[in-house]
């Protein structure tokens, strides 16, 4: 057979954890199937130096051992991290890997709720506080612009791009879809996972987890609270969070338009040059109805902070955060913050 590495970039919140706990759950039966997945830091192929992403000549030796792979084990062989996405110069990625031309898998999420899922990653790993609107996620969302980049490099017939839409996808399964751009059907000898690895926050408890965020400053203690509301929101019922397509708005229709407007003319090329759609369209899905739903900060009610509060409370540790936390003085906080402040005490008394 033709050998080949095929690298998958991400982009960042389209599912790559689940593909990645796939590929490393079946490790032994993909090699059967003729795939290898060898990976075991994603940092075996690149470095992260001030925020930038690149490819130095000291990581070439780990290409190289991809290449062997193929050629030595008669297999081919898979690497899958969303950072390379954020690498500007990819020109070194083929330096290192000689005469041979990778397949570069690329899944696209529309910006709105990209940045929408983004946002809900950094309240609940990273202490965020600031509103959506001035949030701004560290990764290029002119996906015409990051294509090219490999494009340039790779040939744009090794690129295979998708849409991150459920309709898109084969048999509407995201692992089903990416085993379909390798080559593989989902036999029955693959395991596929039960849920979820990397829930989100439903909006309340988000917007909850946001008032804590700007009274607790130590990460280590704002996750640990994460975890518990992760499981008291499961208890409400609210699982379809584990979904990797659960819908949790936190933007309305006229910010979700300003966003993709942004980038129309960008999302157009793309869908014409990587997926042959003449009428420009890259994302098919339709905006959610202005009557959806309040967003978060309007739905999360004193009753339902004094519910999570007292959740959260069953546990001795965190209700001594939480009782360090508004012991502090409010005099220099800003006024998001006097705000949950108040609000917590309150839940407290």
């Amino acid at each position: 057979m033709h050998e080949k590495i095929i690298i998958h970039i991400g982009t960042h919140k389209t599912g790559t954890s689940a593909i990645q706990d796939f590929l490393l759950l079946n490790r032994k039966a993909l090699s059967r199937h003729g795939f290898l997945y060898p990976q075991k830091s994603r940092r075996d192929y690149y470095e992260i130096k001030n925020s930038e992403v690149f490819v130095p000549p000291w990581k070439f030796k780990n290409y190289h051992k991809l290449v062997r792979l193929c050629h030595r084990r008669d297999r081919h062989v898979i690497v899958s991290s969303e950072t390379f996405s954020l690498i500007r110069d990819v020109a070194p990625i083929q330096e290192a890997l000689g005469d041979v031309k990778p397949t570069i898998i690329c899944y696209l999420r529309r910006q709105d709720t990209f940045i929408q899922s983004f946002y809900n990653q950094a309240v609940k790993n990273d202490a965020e506080y600031r509103p959506i609107t001035a949030y701004q996620p560290p990764a290029t969302l002119d996906y015409d612009k990051l294509l090219d980049r490999w494009a340039n490099v790779f040939g744009q017939e090794n690129l295979k791009i998708r849409p991150y839409e459920k309709d898109a996808f084969k048999n509407g399964d995201l692992v089903t879809d990416f085993l379909s751009l390798i080559g593989l059907d989902l036999t029955p000898d693959l395991k596929v996972l039960a849920k979820n690895t990397n829930p989100r926050l439903p909006g309340e408890a988000l917007e909850y987890m946001r008032l804590l965020n700007s009274l607790v400053q130590d990460r280590k203690k704002c996750r640990k609270i994460k975890a518990l509301l992760i499981d008291h929101s499961a208890g409400e019922g609210h699982n379809n969070a584990n979904s990797l397509f659960y819908d949790h708005t936190l933007l309305d229709r006229e910010a979700r338009r300003k966003i993709l407007s942004l980038y129309e003319d960008s999302n157009q090329r793309v869908a014409r040059k990587y997926l042959g759609r003449e009428d420009g369209c890259l994302f098919r899905e339709s905006l959610p109805d202005d009557l959806y739903s309040p967003l978060p900060e309007v739905r999360l009610t004193d009753d339902k902070i004094r519910v999570m509060t007292a959740a959260l409370c069953r546990s001795r540790k965190i209700r001594k955060i939480l009782h360090q936390a508004v012991g502090q003085e409010t005099v220099e906080m800003d006024d998001f913050t006097r705000d949950a402040h108040g609000k917590i005490s309150r839940a407290l008394a």
